[in-house]
């Protein structure tokens, strides 16, 4: 089946979940990926410290050795105050020693000003976020194969039956007659050992489908969209004033290595980073998105139910059971796709109003009624 031919054995609500729905979130997979990948995203502020040094350099240092020191006092009082050891590295001139940073190795020409980007961050605009929206749109299409498959298996081919009545509104009205009268005489005698496969078949697909929104809303709430926020205000620092503090490193300029310690004026950037916001705001549109659709897909699948099985939104045939519970499918697979006039011709067969008394026209409202009533 082409992935965009409209199918007959499907209601609007199953179209619009398995076809746009999934087209929407397989959109969204890929333009984070690429939004991810982008060199203007990853050079447009992503990765910079909560905390920026302006440290006071010596008169001889050039400009390259200045952005150096700055970056690497950032990197450092950044890391220290995150790991609450901020105070065991700083260096107190009166106190009993000095604790010295880890020593950098990079040569002053090869120094870069800008500091190793937020990890957990990029892992998840790069790798979570688009893996979570290309497996979301996998498993909402997933009901619709598993129900393609196994509408298969089943005594009647409704896809087939239904396109053959529609093309027979363009014959002739004796040859429409008959064709219709043998397509419904092939369906009654399908369904004579196996009346009820192809109803348990759909039900079971509304079901699973409302099942996998209902699954896919509640990770998305409580796992998804918790990351997203705790990723968001991750870039806050807690410390509010600035502050200066003695910072040491080492400048290696060729064989000669030179330890500088040097007063810096440490403070706090608040920097939030867009697509962080970004992500978070996705997501929770797509959750919100996701229950509004799960509402009409749990709806739509208690309707079927009640209709199929139930009959409290039959119509007066339906409370006379005197057709199996698939061809009650079939007309209303019929009317939903193909319109009353396909369904008028179908229901009002004489192969079927003989042998089950049904007959009458159709209602506007899709009601099959008796003669004389």
């Amino acid at each position: 089946m082409p992935f965009l031919q409209r199918s007959l054995v499907e209601d609007s609500t199953d179209r619009y979940v398995h076809t746009w729905t999934v087209s929407l979130l397989f959109f969204l997979s890929l333009v984070t990926w690429l939004l991810a990948a982008s060199p203007l995203v990853i050079s447009s502020g992503e990765g910079t410290p909560p905390f920026q040094a302006k440290c006071w350099c010596p008169a001889q240092f050039e400009s390259s050795q200045v952005e150096y020191a700055n970056s690497v006092c950032s990197k450092w009082y950044t890391e220290a105050f995150q790991r609450g050891t901020l105070e065991e590295n700083l260096w107190n001139p009166y106190g009993r020693g000095l604790v010295t940073m880890p020593e950098v190795d990079e040569d002053v020409a090869n120094v870069s000003s800008t500091p190793a980007p937020n990890t957990n961050h990029r892992h998840f605009a790069s790798v979570t976020a688009p893996l979570l929206l290309f497996v979301f749109a996998l498993l909402i299409k997933l009901p619709h194969l598993v129900w393609y498959l196994m509408s298969t298996f089943c005594p009647v081919n409704i896809e087939k039956t239904l396109h053959t009545a529609d093309h027979a509104q363009n014959l002739q009205t004796d040859t429409k007659r008959h064709l219709t009268t043998d397509l419904v005489q092939s369906v009654d005698k399908a369904l004579k050992d196996c009346p009820h496969r192809a109803t348990v078949s759909y039900l079971f697909y509304k079901f699973f489908s409302s099942l996998v929104l209902v699954l896919e809303s509640i990770v998305l709430s409580t796992r998804i969209l918790p990351q997203a926020f705790a990723e968001t205000g991750s870039g806050q620092p807690i410390q509010q004033q600035s502050e200066i503090l003695p910072c040491f490193f080492p400048i290696r300029a060729l064989t000669n290595v030179h330890q500088y310690t040097l007063p810096c004026l440490f403070s706090p950037t608040y920097t939030s980073h867009r697509s962080q916001f970004g992500h978070h705001a996705l997501f929770t549109g797509l959750l919100v998105y996701l229950l509004i659709l799960t509402v009409v897909s749990v709806v739509s699948f208690l309707t079927w139910l009640s209709r199929l099985t139930m009959g409290t939104c039959r119509s007066q045939v339906a409370a006379r059971p005197s057709l199996p519970t698939d061809a009650y499918l079939l007309l209303y697979l019929s009317q939903g796709n193909l319109g009353p006039m396909v369904t008028r011709d179908l229901a009002e067969n004489e192969a079927w109003t003989q042998d089950s008394g049904l007959a009458g026209p159709i209602v506007a409202c899709g009601k099959f009624e008796l003669d004389g009533q």
